[in-house]
Order: structure tokens, then C-alpha cells, then sequence
């Protein structure tokens, strides 16, 4: 069977072309919708529903404990007990110390970790504790589960009217803004809270008592432009050179703590710059905001780079 050759233009000529391939920017279109609106086909009412999880799977009591402090407790299994520090946290003080006894008997605390088989043990039905607590009128009380003091910060309730409290899950957005006296700062929003803020009909992204101007925002996996001045930034736009070096991903934020990835590395837990940036101030040392200068862009499906200049225009519903 014949089959035409086709010839190598040059000699480097696949080399070349893989190389060239390898830095082809590939866009994907995303939706950051926050809610998403369901109808009820039978009586047409419209309800909305949050697009990811609220909040951590734990529910918290906020109580007063017998040492007279109020703090967030919470029932766990005896059985999720793995450490000393939480062994700590345990409110009730006669099964606390029930706890360390047995402990102690069974050798003691491995560098900080509670010993294999010291509170629960193996039975045909599952588990068992190992905990009792003395009964005047009878057999001995098995102590399955036990009431742990947590320190949640962010804590929200519920419902109003309910001793019920949870730990929102994510951070939707990190807004940098500048203060009336000219200094940046920060203000995080949950999920949680955009979503309430949304169903109040109120907008996603709102400047602070104490703000002036908005910086910017950001969101998990929004662009932005590291290492280079708003002129040089600009001057390339204008005149279509290349950006892409200097073009980054958001990867994580929470509060004071911002890390950035270059766009064409997939390795997401390699810290190494310049690869990895993280941001922890708004200063003009090595990991201040001033020094690298996050310019947020957006990049379309052909790959164009244009700047977001406004971020409180961005529909916060669609």
C-alpha cells in the first residue's frame, strides 16, 4: 500500500511544534453563580438554593460549662478520641479523669496520641467502650459519647431561636480595599454570608463602613498579573505583548494569607517560586501585597487578556 511521506520542513521541526503546543492557553468558562434558582412545577413558586456546601457537618450548643465559662460544646463519639489535647477539652470533669486513669493503665500518652484499644475495644457487634461511670442502683453507666468544649470563632447560628450553631465551610470571596486614611485592608465573606446577603436581596460585594475605594476581590481560581507595574502592565496590553510569565491563578485565601499559582503549573503542592507566591501583608517586603501587585484580568476562551478594573460591577446573580 503506498503511503506519501510527508516532509520535515526542518530539521528541529517536531521539537519545535511540541514546544509550541506546550504553551498554548487553554480557557475554560466557568460559572460563579453563588445560588441557583429552583421552580416548583406544580405551584410555580421560585426558591433559592445555594450552589455548594454552607457549612461543616458539626453542629455546636453554646453552654455554660461547670468551670462558669461559656464556650461551644459539642457530643462526640468516644471512640473519635485519638489525641491528649482533645482529651482536654472534655467539659465534664469526673469523666475527664476517668479517661486519664485509664489511660495511665493502659501505659500512658505515645508522643501526645491516646494508646490503640485504651477507651473502646473490638466486639462482634462493632464496639464497646471501655469507660464506665459508677451506679448507685445498679450496673455500671457505659460512656459512649462525651461533651467537648471547641473554640469556634466564626461561629453563626443556625436559625434565630435556636441554641444551634455551625462553622461556615468556605470563604467566597477576600475583598482589598482602602481605608479612609489610604491603607489596605481586608474583608472576608463566607459562603455563608453571600449567600444571606442574596437572599436579603443585598449585593455580594460590599465596601466596608470604614472603606473608601475598592482594590479588588478575590475569589478561588481568579486571575491576576504578579511581579510588574500598572505602566509596564498597561504598555503590553497596548501594544499585544505577552503576559503570560507573569499570569496567575488565585489557589487558596482566608484571612491574611493568599496564595497565588502560575497558570501553567499543575503541581499544586509544589511551593517553590516563582511558581508558587503567597501573600501575607500589605506590605513591600518578600511576601507583601505592594511588592507583587496583584492586577486582576480576566482571560477569555481565546485566550485575550483584559483587565477587571471594577469588581463591584461583577453580577453577583445570574
Amino acid at each position: 500500500m503506498y503511503r506519501e511521506v510527508f516532509p520535515t520542513p526542518w530539521n528541529r521541526f517536531t521539537h519545535d511544534v511540541l514546544n509550541f503546543y506546550n504553551k498554548i492557553a487553554v480557557s475554560i468558562d466557568t460559572e460563579n453563580k453563588v445560588v441557583r434558582l429552583l421552580k416548583n412545577k406544580k405551584s410555580g413558586a421560585i426558591s433559592i438554593s445555594p450552589k455548594g456546601k454552607l457549612h461543616k457537618d458539626s453542629f455546636y450548643g453554646k453552654r455554660v460549662g461547670p468551670d462558669g465559662n461559656e464556650a461551644f460544646h459539642i457530643r462526640k463519639p468516644i471512640k473519635s478520641l485519638t489525641t491528649a489535647k482533645q482529651v482536654s477539652k472534655i467539659v465534664d470533669h469526673n469523666v475527664r479523669e476517668l479517661i486519664y486513669d485509664h489511660i495511665d493503665l493502659n501505659g500512658g500518652f505515645e508522643n501526645g496520641k491516646i494508646p490503640r484499644n485504651a477507651l473502646t475495644r473490638v466486639t462482634d457487634t462493632g464496639w464497646e467502650t471501655n469507660i464506665f461511670l459508677p451506679n448507685r442502683n445498679g450496673d455500671r453507666v457505659p460512656v459512649r459519647k462525651v461533651r467537648m468544649r471547641e473554640n469556634v470563632s466564626n461561629a453563626v447560628q443556625l436559625s434565630d431561636g435556636m441554641n444551634k450553631y455551625v462553622n461556615p465551610r468556605n470563604n467566597h470571596h477576600v475583598m482589598i480595599y482602602k481605608t479612609l486614611d489610604g491603607q489596605f485592608k481586608e474583608h472576608i465573606v463566607s459562603f455563608w454570608e453571600a449567600v444571606k446577603r442574596l437572599r436579603n436581596n443585598d449585593s455580594v460585594y460590599q465596601l466596608p463602613g470604614d472603606g473608601r475605594s475598592v482594590a479588588t476581590t478575590l475569589h478561588i481560581n481568579d486571575c491576576f498579573i504578579l511581579g510588574m507595574s500598572d505602566d509596564e502592565i498597561k504598555e503590553c496590553l497596548d501594544e499585544d505583548r505577552s503576559l503570560w510569565e507573569n499570569v496567575y491563578r488565585v489557589q487558596r485565601i482566608s484571612s491574611r494569607y493568599y496564595e497565588f499559582r502560575h497558570i501553567y503549573d499543575l503541581d499544586v503542592y509544589n511551593q517553590t517560586y516563582p511558581n508558587y507566591v503567597r501573600i501575607l501583608n500589605f506590605g513591600d517586603k518578600k511576601t507583601g501585597w505592594l511588592t507583587h501587585n496583584p492586577y486582576k484580568i480576566s482571560i477569555s476562551l481565546l485566550g485575550r487578556i483584559t483587565p477587571v478594573f471594577n469588581p463591584l460591577k461583577v453580577p453577583e446573580m445570574q
